[in-house]
């Protein structure tokens, strides 16, 4: 309700539509994520304060509303059968249909049944943000914005009904194709192009793939593209940068855009330092005072700094660093040194343009590349350029899942795209060339700095959103050039190809939907079908209430909170790692899990614990305390 609270406060301010809708989006993260560290340091956050504290914003937002006494006027006009309007409603259909699915699945990606859904259900009993004692290092570690706003949801009702906390991904999803739109027009593209980088966005397999999911990487692509729509007026002006309100108020919301970003996924922050290496080369060539500059840069510093100090400050109480190596830093290339990089750039490049129908393509590609590295006496597969050292491979086909789902059409679109801006971009416009040289290059730098992993295609959603837009905008430059009919026939084909991507991907969806929470959680791997429902009814069955876990960094421990329901108290106990100071002493359970458990005895606290039940592939082991 606060959100459409600042909507409305907003409506009198602003003309631009968009810009009050992100910057309201901006405003109410930015006040969420405040009540929950608020709260947190007294270990008081919980489904009271959190209304409590929204209902009070609420009214005071109220008040100010009536204060204030300007009221918009709204006009709504007859509604026109356009082709616009009638492609603006066929997307509102699309994105309908992916708000039915995201409501109706259950979570089951893996990194959520890991680490961040598990993470949320901590939080939520220990009522508090602050680090915990946990085996799972990355429910400490990982990026927290995502599973801050999605603990709300969690706390006001999502533990009951936790497809609910899929809406933060499906909404940024809706969002991002409105902002794609939105830059479309700031760049001086016509509504219909502005329609066609939208519908790339929305039929995109690994953005549609995780707009039904807890992932995070739709939610830090919104935080890119906002960043880009409140900066881009400063872009656009041929005027140098002056010291004003207006300027400073979108340095300021830029900046929180920034580190909201970071804070969502770091790897978003590549394309946010271009563009403002893009602004800065403007202002430099508009002959903007460095004076002003540097204020606003230290402006900028400073809302930076406080909005992610806290996240740092909670690593550093549970690691002693400011930044975890394991999440961040090893997404990273592990060597600078250019033979490295391109290879590393030649394996992230080419891992989209892998043909489904084609197997030919996917042969010619690995032969390719271990040619490549051979000719340069490099392992393919070095720590340094691959994630763990793994093999280089294409996922199964048809890879339509939310960890590795390709986005051939889009790439390879913009590749034969490319080619044309090369012969045109000297006849484009200025906002089109420059923006078209970003999205390119954001895109180029991305692939030679993330280290290769399986799944890099999340990571990249940011990104391939920047060439969606840099499709639409060479798109547009062709209908000067080519005859009506033809250009025509080229849109019809684009949008036919994305229509194509969002069938297949929406038939998948469709598959995982109907699962219930049992087999739900486990959609994805449904190897554990059978063994996690087994040692849940075990645990009710054992008449205990209260369960330590003794599980390695990849075990599916949300499942567990899920199905046993709030009614239980679960706690990480035996915790070697840095965490393990916040091990609870006076916490004692009935129960015990041990993953890969080799004794039949355990002993923890002055109890002894006894081997009750184990699963069939000897994976888990059950321990009950044994009566005094």
């Amino acid at each position: 309700m606060g959100l459409f609270i600042l909507l409305f406060l907003n409506l009198y301010r602003e003309q631009d539509k968009t810009e009050r809708y992100v910057k309201a989006v901006v405003i109410w993260t930015l006040l969420l994520t405040g009540i929950t560290l608020m709260w947190s340091l007294f270990y008081r956050l919980n489904a009271y304060t959190l209304a409590a504290s929204c209902l009070l914003l609420d009214v005071i937002l109220v008040v100010r509303v009536i204060r204030n006494r300007k009221w918009p006027a709204f006009r709504l006009g007859r509604p026109s059968l356009s082709l616009v309007n009638v492609f603006l409603l066929g997307e509102i259909l699309l994105f309908l249909a992916v708000f039915y699915y995201a409501l109706k699945s259950v979570p089951y990606n893996w990194d959520s049944m890991t680490y961040h859904l598990a993470r949320i259900a901590n939080w939520s009993q220990n009522q508090s943000v602050l680090p915990y004692a946990t085996h799972i290092e990355r429910q400490i570690a990982s990026p927290v914005l995502g599973a801050y706003v999605n603990l709300s949801v969690y706390m006001l009702g999502g533990s009951h009904h936790d497809g609910l906390m899929n809406l933060l991904q499906c909404l940024s999803y809706g969002t991002n194709a409105v902002l794609l739109a939105g830059i479309a027009r700031r760049i001086g593209l016509q509504k219909n192009m502005a329609l066609l980088a939208s519908l790339f966005y929305l039929c995109m397999p690994i953005a549609l793939a995780e707009a039904t999911t807890t992932q995070v990487d739709n939610f830090s692509a919104m935080w890119l593209l906002a960043f880009i729509y409140l900066m881009f007026p400063l872009v656009e002006s041929e005027k140098p940068l002056e010291w004003n309100k207006t300027a400073g108020e979108r340095i300021l919301y830029g900046a929180a855009s920034v580190a909201l970003g970071y804070l969502a996924k770091p790897s978003v922050c590549f394309a946010m330092l271009l563009f403002l290496v893009w602004l800065f080369l403007l202002c430099l060539k508009r002959k903007a005072r460095f004076w002003v500059m540097g204020k606003y840069l230290l402006v900028a510093a400073a809302v930076l700094g406080m909005i992610v100090l806290p996240g740092m400050l909670f690593n550093a109480m549970a690691f002693g660093t400011m930044a975890h190596s394991a999440v961040g830093q090893r997404q990273l290339v592990g060597t600078w040194r250019p033979q490295y990089v391109l290879i590393n750039f030649l394996k992230n490049f080419t891992f989209n343009l892998a043909s489904e129908k084609v197997e030919t393509t996917r042969i010619l590609i690995e032969r390719f590349l271990y040619a490549a590295a051979g000719f340069m006496k490099l392992d393919l597969n070095d720590p340094a350029i691959s994630e763990d050292g793994q093999v280089f491979a294409f996922p199964d086909f048809p890879a339509l899942n939310c960890d590795v789902a390709l986005n051939m059409f889009l790439l390879t679109v913009s590749l034969l795209l490319f080619i044309w801006y090369l012969i045109r971009r000297k006849h484009q416009g200025r906002l089109g060339r420059g923006f078209s040289v970003y999205a390119v290059v954001s895109f180029l730098v991305f692939c030679a700095a993330l280290r290769w992993e399986r799944f890099i295609n999340r990571y990249m959603i940011g990104y391939f959103a920047l060439l969606s837009l840099f499709v639409a905008i060479q798109v547009s430059d062709m209908g000067q050039k080519l005859k009506k009919q033809v250009w025509r026939l080229l849109c019809l084909f684009l949008a036919a190809g994305c229509l194509v991507n969002y069938y297949r991907e929406i038939q998948y969806l469709r598959e995982l939907a109907p699962f219930t929470k049992e087999r739900g959680y486990f959609a994805y791997h449904d190897s554990n079908r059978e063994e996690y429902p087994a040692l849940v009814k075990a645990i009710q069955e054992s008449g205990s209430r209260s369960v330590g876990l003794i599980i390695g960094g990849n075990t599916y421990e949300y499942p567990i909170w899920g199905m046993l329901g709030d009614d239980y108290e679960i706690r990480h106990i035996m915790v070697e790692n840095g965490t393990g100071k916040y091990e609870k002493a006076e916490f004692v359970p009935d129960c015990i899990l041990m993953e890969r458990y080799e004794t039949n005895c355990i002993r923890y606290h002055g109890k002894d614990y006894h081997l009750a039940a184990g699963s069939g592939d000897g994976r888990f082991g059950l321990y009950l305390v044994v009566p005094a």
